[in-house]
């Protein structure tokens, strides 16, 4: 993967492509995906790394997976079953 250092493999490219194709703006994208390269270590990332981490940012829920609940959603009955 990208973060990691490594080239990104070409399917990994193509997806990242057709993720980033469709969006109106990617530059907030590509400059976090530099900063978070960076960071990892990665001083030169190539266009590729770049547009994979970018398409990996676009896609990550809103919220961090640490802050959702776990907790089952309470099952209302249906007003037709008397409760």
């Amino acid at each position: 993967m990208a973060i990691s250092g490594s080239e990104p493999s070409g399917a990994e490219y193509t997806a990242a492509y057709e993720i980033l194709i469709v969006l109106p703006a990617t530059e907030p994208f590509n400059t976090v995906a530099l900063a978070e390269l960076h960071a990892a270590g990665i001083a030169d990332p190539s266009p590729r790394q770049i547009a994979v981490r970018a398409a990996d940012i676009a896609t990550r829920p809103a919220v961090p997976d640490e802050q959702r609940s776990t907790a089952p959603m309470a099952i209302r009955s249906h007003p037709a079953e008397g409760a």
